[in-house]
C-alpha cells in the first residue's frame, strides 16, 4: 500500500499564493500574547495551495471517504486521522461487494470525514465548491459527490450557492459497500492542511456568498444604534461538554448587559449568519456553532469559553485570520473522565465582567 499525495501530482485546477503573500494577519500584541499562552500557535495564514487532481478507478467508503485505486493506493489526504488499522479494514471491503458508479460522468468528491460537523463543512467540504465551479466548464459532465445522509445545512448551504441538487450531484449511499469510480476528482481542501486554518480562500469565498445570497438589510437588532450589541451563544441544548452554571451566566448576561441570547439549533443557516454579522461582541463556549464568526463583519470582538482540558485553537486562528478581535477565557473543567465530549465545567462571571469591563 502506497500514498498518493496530492501535492505531488499535476492539477487539474490549482490556487496558489505568489512570493510575497502577506503571512500575518493584523493582530496586536496582545492578541498573539494570548494566543500563545493559551494554545502555543502562531496566527500565520494558510497558504496551502488549492488544488484538484483527477484520477482512474478509483474507490471510496462513502462512510469514512477513503479514497484509493485497485493497487491499493491511498489518497493521503483522504485517509486524515484514519488509523492504519482503520485504513486497511476499508481496502477489505472489497470483497464484500463494490457498487460501479456511472462511467458517464466524472465524480468530483466534495465531502470528508467530517461532513456532518457544521464546522467542517463550512471549512473544508463547502469551499471544495471554489475548485468544483472552476472545473465545470471543462468537464460537462462533472457531477458532485456526496453522502445521501447530509445534515439539513448542508442542503441550505448548497441551495444558496445554487447548486443543482437533482441534476449535479450523485448521492451516494452510506452502507458497508465501497463505491469504484472511472474518472475522480479530489480536492486538497478536504485534507488535514486546512482542518483547522482556513485559508485565504476560504475566507473570500465565504464573504462572497454571504454578501450575494444570505446578508439581510436591516433587522431590530441590527437597529439598536448607539449601543454594543451583546450576543450569547447558547448551549444548553448541547449533551457535550456541559457548562454547570449556563443558565446562571445567562441570567447574569441578560440582567447585567442586556444580552442576546441566541441559540443555532432549529435556526436556518441564513439566519445563524445574519444574527453573528449584527453584533458587535459575541460571547460563545467552544463548539460547532462558533463556526458562524465566518460571517462577522470586520472588528466584531470575540470572547470564547473554553474548558482548560479541551484548548481547540479551530475558532482562535479563524477569528484571527478573520480581521476580528479575539479573548480566549479558560475555565477549570470539573469532571474529565472518559470522553472529551463528557468532561462537565463551569463559568466564572467575574472573568467575564472583568472581560466586558474593557469593552463596554
Amino acid at each position: 500500500m502506497n500514498n498518493i499525495n496530492i501535492y505531488n501530482q499535476d492539477p487539474l485546477v490549482e490556487m496558489s499564493f505568489q512570493q510575497g503573500s502577506t503571512l500575518f494577519p493584523k493582530v496586536s500584541l496582545s492578541e498573539i500574547e494570548a494566543l500563545k499562552k493559551v494554545f502555543n500557535i502562531d496566527v500565520t495564514y494558510n497558504l496551502c495551495p488549492l488544488r484538484a487532481i483527477l484520477l482512474k478507478d478509483q474507490y471510496i467508503d462513502p462512510h469514512w471517504a477513503l479514497v484509493f485505486d485497485k493497487e491499493l493506493n491511498v489518497v493521503l489526504q483522504s485517509a486524515y486521522l484514519k488509523p492504519e488499522s482503520l485504513v486497511q479494514e476499508i481496502l477489505n471491503k472489497r470483497q464484500k461487494g463494490v457498487t460501479q458508479l456511472s462511467e458517464k460522468f466524472v465524480y468530483f468528491v466534495g465531502y470528508n470525514l467530517g461532513y456532518g460537523n457544521y464546522y467542517h463543512w463550512c471549512l473544508q467540504c463547502l469551499p471544495t465548491l471554489i475548485l468544483y465551479f472552476s472545473l465545470k466548464n471543462i468537464y460537462t459532465n462533472l457531477k458532485l459527490l456526496l453522502p445521501k445522509s447530509l445534515p439539513d445545512f448542508a442542503f441550505q448551504y448548497l441551495q444558496i450557492l445554487n447548486v443543482d441538487l437533482k441534476n449535479e450531484v450523485e448521492f451516494i449511499v452510506v452502507d458497508e459497500r465501497l463505491y469504484l469510480a472511472k474518472e475522480m476528482i479530489y480536492p486538497s481542501l478536504l485534507g488535514g492542511e486546512f482542518a483547522f486554518e482556513a485559508s485565504i480562500s476560504v475566507l473570500n469565498f465565504s464573504k462572497s456568498y454571504f454578501e450575494n445570497s444570505i446578508k439581510k438589510k436591516s433587522s431590530l437588532f441590527s437597529l439598536n444604534l448607539g449601543k454594543k450589541r451583546l450576543m450569547y451563544c447558547a448551549r444548553l441544548d448541547s449533551k457535550n461538554r456541559i457548562i454547570k452554571n449556563e443558565q446562571l451566566l445567562i441570567n447574569h448576561l441578560k440582567e447585567k448587559y442586556h444580552a442576546k441570547i441566541y441559540t443555532n439549533t432549529g435556526q436556518s443557516v441564513k439566519d445563524q449568519a445574519n444574527s453573528f454579522h449584527e453584533a458587535d461582541i459575541i460571547i460563545s463556549p467552544h463548539g460547532a456553532g462558533m463556526t458562524n464568526i465566518l460571517f462577522c463583519k470586520k472588528g466584531t470582538t470575540i470572547i470564547e469559553l473554553i474548558p482548560d482540558k479541551y484548548t481547540n485553537p479551530c475558532f482562535a486562528t479563524l477569528a484571527v485570520h478573520n480581521e476580528l478581535k479575539y479573548f480566549p477565557c479558560v475555565f477549570p473543567t470539573i469532571t474529565y473522565e472518559g470522553r472529551q465530549q463528557d468532561y462537565e465545567w463551569e463559568i466564572e462571571l467575574s472573568s467575564i465582567d472583568s472581560v466586558l469591563s474593557k469593552l463596554i
